[in-house]
Order: structure tokens, then sequence, then C-alpha cells
């Protein structure tokens, strides 16, 4: 049986229509990366990641808002407390597996050292700077 969208079935989210692709990339600005890891030897891996930078510009420097909502309660996510206090995303989304979360949240650190301004040139500006990556792992359990 083909997957039936909710709009097929004349139920619509939101008032804004959908963009041409229907994707996270019709909304302007947003950039959005995938690797595949496919490996046999020394030992079988097939792993991923997805990033997400949520607009054009430096958003290591000048942050975007931001929020999250938990569908099922399943999943692992990092960075959530700093989102849910601040309200702020100041590093790309990462999502990945359940045991890639550390390697990826590493990567964005690493990416972002030297792009973001220091605690002190900031201190004025935003008592509170530092840098927060959010990464996800969604739970497909029972997913095809």
């Amino acid at each position: 049986m083909p997957r039936v969208r909710l709009r097929d079935l004349g139920i619509t989210i939101g008032t804004l229509p959908p963009g041409p692709y229907n994707a996270i990339t019709d909304v302007p600005g947003v950039r959005v990366g995938h690797a595949t890891l496919i490996a046999d030897e020394p030992r079988v891996a097939r792993t991923g990641v997805t990033i997400v930078v949520p607009r054009d510009g430096d958003v290591w420097n000048d942050n975007v808002f931001g929020g999250a909502f938990s569908f099922n309660g399943a999943g692992e996510m990092t960075g959530l407390a700093w989102l849910d206090e601040f309200g702020l995303i100041d590093a790309p989304i990462g999502i990945t597996n359940t045991h890639a979360v550390g390697v990826v949240r590493d990567g964005i650190v690493a990416h972002g050292q030297g792009r973001a301004r220091p605690c002190g040139e900031a201190a004025i500006e935003h008592p509170h700077r530092r840098m927060a990556e959010i990464l996800q792992e969604p739970e497909r359990a029972g997913s095809a």
C-alpha cells in the first residue's frame, strides 16, 4: 500500500501552503547536508548524519530563535536544556543515530571553535554566551 499524506486526505496542518518540494530546504536560507557511512571492514558500519544550518549568515554569533517538541518521548536529544532555557540556536543542528550523538557533537564543537565569539567579547551583549550544539537521535522503532 502506498504511503498516503495527510494532505491527500484533505487534512492540512497550519495556514501556509507547502513549498515547491515540501521540504525544509524550501525555507529561504536553510541548508541541509547529509553523509552516509557504509563499511564492511574493519567493522561493519551502517550509519549517517544530517546537519541542518537554520539560516544564512553566521549562526554561531547571530543566533536563531528556536524551540523543541517531543513527539513520543523516545529518542535522545542533546542541547535541549539550553534551548528550553534561552530559546536560541547558536550552532548547526545534527541528527544521527544513538551511538554517534557524542561524535557528531564533538564534530560540531570542533567546527565551531574559532567561529563563536569568546565569552568576554559577548559578555555585555549576552552574559550567558556559550556554544550549545543541538543533536537529536530520532526513535525509529517499527519504521521501515
